[in-house]
């Protein structure tokens, strides 16, 4: 503790709160929160999301299906899976998901070969679970053997690391400079001859022990007196500006708007601020979920289906309208508009995530607002 911070012509200035301002600045904590926070928002989003396999355009319930949404591995489920993953592909801008006996897993970490034409190959392959428990693969793979993802020259991962140097000393000074500022602060003001102190018992104190002793009495919780000679004098400095807590938020808010605008964030979704009119959850699921959900669908169709199998038909889509709560009344009208322009009472139920009904009614297409049997309007056309 620095007890003489200021050396005056006629006094010292006793600073006696310079421990108050930790060593370390928490500005890291807060950025990690807000990152953490945005990347949260959009790995549960995500995780909502079924992949659902097609063969043509029938959608097939099978061993993929099964993994890709219940049990990726014997240690995890589908939600807490697809989290991990996208936790893993917005930290470290890429994902390795690593086939074994038809199960996923995620890797910890790994060696890329440097191939460009050839199969890419993987070395020093590490799988983790979501405890953090590790396993070391003992083997060279290749490219059919895993799922690689990867988020390209996207401006999240440089706009973090940009963030991460340049704001972190921002933050750290800004909130040191509100501590400061706030701060009680005295001057003590000594006599210009030297006068002799001595304590309760006679004995001769020097000024040093003398001003750490008045120190210890300000320091206290408790109500005290400050013995003072007469000419001697402690006053209170009254900052004439101190620092507004408002300050320091509006700094966090700008900080906030920064990484919300990096990963496409609405800025109502973001905070929490959304309004019944608001277009924040379509625009969030538009330019956040989207292009991320994107990319996990091209690389599970282009690992787990052949060139062959896609050609024919099949192939894994993700269902997009999971992404949404409907609650069934407040969509009804618009459900009535889609049965009105040839949606079938199966495409709604698909669309909704509700099971689909195996009969040919359910499956008919109608037009018009009388909702007319599209077969028979050809047919009534034919006989005029």
């Amino acid at each position: 503790m620095n007890f003489f911070n200021v050396f005056k012509k006629n006094g010292y200035r006793v600073d006696f709160l310079d421990d108050i301002v930790e060593k370390k600045a928490k500005h890291l904590e807060l950025q990690e929160l807000m990152i953490e926070s945005a990347i949260e928002m959009i790995a549960k989003t995500i995780a909502k999301v079924d992949f659902q396999y097609y063969d043509g355009n029938q959608k097939v319930i099978n061993e993929v299906y099964y993994t890709l949404n219940v049990v990726p591995n014997c240690n995890d489920t589908g939600t807490t899976f697809w989290m991990r993953v996208v936790r893993k592909l917005f930290r470290e801008n890429e994902c390795l998901i690593v086939i074994l006996g038809k199960k996923l897993y995620l890797a910890k970490s790994f060696k890329a070969g440097e191939e460009v034409i050839l199969d890419k190959t993987y070395s020093s392959v590490i799988l983790e679970d979501f405890n953090g428990n590790e396993v070391l693969l003992n083997k060279t793979i290749t490219s059919h053997d895993v799922i690689f993802l990867t988020l390209g020259s996207c401006k999240v991962h440089a706009l973090m690391k940009t963030f991460y140097q340049s704001y972190a000393e921002m933050l750290r000074l800004a909130s040191n400079a509100f501590k400061i500022s706030n701060r009680i602060k005295y001057v003590f003001t000594m006599p210009q001859s030297n006068i002799e102190l001595c304590d309760q018992d006679g004995n001769p104190v020097n000024m040093k022990d003398y001003v750490k002793n008045v120190l210890g009495y300000l320091e206290s919780d408790d109500s005290v007196v400050v013995p003072l000679p007469s000419s001697m004098k402690l006053e209170e400095i009254t900052s004439k500006s101190k620092s507004n807590s408002d300050d320091y938020l509006k700094l966090i808010r700008k900080y906030g708007d920064m990484v919300a605008m990096a990963f496409g964030i609405p800025l109502d979704v973001f905070y929490g601020s959304k309004t019944d009119k608001s277009t924040g959850t379509n625009d969030f699921i538009t330019f956040a979920v989207l292009p991320i959900l994107k990319i996990i669908e091209d690389g599970l169709n282009a690992h787990l289906i052949s060139e062959e199998e896609y050609l024919s038909g099949q192939k894994i889509v993700a269902n997009k309208f999971a992404l949404q709560y409907f609650n069934i009344m407040d969509v009804a009208s618009s459900i009535d508009k889609l049965r009105s322009v040839g949606y079938s009472f199966n495409d709604i139920q698909h669309n909704m995530g509700e099971p689909q009904i195996d009969e040919p009614w359910a499956n008919r297409r109608y037009v018009t607002k009388n909702y007319m049997n599209v077969e028979h309007e050809e047919k009534g056309d034919k006989n005029e």
